[in-house]
């Protein structure tokens, strides 16, 4: 059978920030459709940041735990270079810190 994620996207204008909330199996399979989302996510307000809201997902599987990883990563310092940065939130079991952790800002 094969995995479902389903991705709700939320952009609030008074925030300034993009929420995707994902619901279902966070697998290999299903995470390319994630990036994807959140590279759209991104072309919507390259300045805005964008929170991947885990806290629906179920089972997440540990062989995308890097994926995530690259996604925090993957932003750049200048906002307007490449999008503004990934929050991964509502996943107590992720342990994820990017090098902003050395700032103090530690994602989780």
């Amino acid at each position: 059978m094969p995995h479902k994620i389903s991705i709700l996207v939320h952009a609030d204008v008074s925030r300034e920030d993009i929420t995707l909330k994902v619901s279902g199996h966070l697998s290999a399979e299903t995470m390319p459709a994630l990036e994807r989302q959140v590279q759209r996510a991104r072309a919507l307000d390259p300045a805005a940041p964008v929170r991947v809201d885990l806290s629906a997902a179920h089972p997440i599987d540990t062989d995308v735990h890097g994926a995530f990883y690259a996604l925090t990563e993957s932003t750049s310092t200048d906002p307007f270079a490449h999008g503004g940065r990934v929050e991964i939130v509502g996943a107590p079991s992720l342990s994820l810190r990017s090098s902003r952790a050395a700032s103090g800002e530690v994602v989780s």
